[in-house]
């Protein structure tokens, strides 16, 4: 945690509080790096194993994983997203886990009727 040094009434405690905020933005980029990281090997792993047992599947599985890979890497923290381009990603996302784990993981979305 990062404390201040800069008395409260001075133009430094604005100077505080950005470095604090900057702070917390870094720690929040190295915990999406560190997640992102897991991700790319678990699915590397898995794609790995699918090119021996089912290379259609394989194909499959790799073009979601390109289509979610390019969704993380994208800009999206200052943008308004579709809620359809978020749904895509994450049947997406999910057909990734459902190779991965099988029957072992299910997702059931419902939303509102607009």
């Amino acid at each position: 945690m990062m404390t201040s040094q800069f008395p409260a009434n001075s133009g430094s405690a604005k100077v505080a509080g950005l470095l604090s905020s900057f702070s917390l933005q870094l720690k929040t980029d190295v915990l999406k790096a560190h997640i992102n990281m897991h991700f790319l090997f678990n699915s590397l792993h898995t794609l790995s194993t699918l090119i021996d047992d089912d290379q259609k599947m394989a194909k499959s599985f790799l073009q979601k994983f390109s289509d979610v890979y390019q969704y993380f890497l994208s800009d999206h923290e200052h943008k308004i997203v579709p809620l359809s381009v978020e749904m895509d990603c994450i049947a997406n996302y999910f057909v990734l886990y459902k190779t991965r784990f099988g029957i072992h993981i299910n997702l059931d979305v419902q939303l509102p009727k607009a």
